[in-house]
């Protein structure tokens, strides 16, 4: 299960020139996954005190250039 949220805004520079900024926010919890050895494949599900948190945050800067 999880969730993906993102932001961002462009200030103009100048006509064809922009600067952006964004911020983007990902979060997640594993609480079952397959265990390939190669002959075969486990489903191992995750007691609820075992589950794993999946969270990350992304900063961006950009330059954009239009015609």
């Amino acid at each position: 299960m999880g969730l993906s949220f993102d932001v961002g805004y462009d200030f103009g520079l100048s006509e064809n020139l922009s600067l952006g900024f964004q911020i983007s926010f990902l979060t997640g919890t594993l609480f079952e996954y397959d265990w390939n050895e190669g002959t075969k494949t486990e489903t191992i599900k995750l007691e609820k005190g075992e589950y794993e948190s999946l969270n990350r945050i992304d900063f961006s800067v950009g330059l954009r250039f239009s015609k």
